[in-house]
């Protein structure tokens, strides 16, 4: 995993998240990220700031994943019915 510094953006986020949400946030935390906090080389802000980056980034490729596979379900599906041929949605 490549360590990254926090993006001011998602400093803003993580000034925003209670005591409790910041708790789930590090117990998902793995790797170099969290021997980093635990080690005092990042604050709790910076490590959560970079974990909510991550995990939005990790959101945002599950989502194309996941669409790019109900593209090729719903093109499986219709490409043995010809009527429906032309109801295939294109990916964007």
């Amino acid at each position: 995993m490549k360590i990254i510094t926090p993006n001011q953006d998602y400093i803003e986020k993580a000034k925003l998240l209670t005591n409790e949400d910041t708790e789930r946030l590090h117990s998902r935390m793995s790797g170099k990220l969290k021997r980093r906090l635990m080690k005092k080389k990042l604050s709790e802000l910076e490590a959560s700031a970079i974990q909510l980056q991550r995990e939005e980034e990790q959101l945002l490729e599950w989502r194309e994943e996941y669409k790019e596979q109900q593209l090729n379900d719903w093109r499986e599906e219709y490409s043995n019915n010809s009527e429906n041929v032309d109801k295939i949605p294109d990916a964007d």
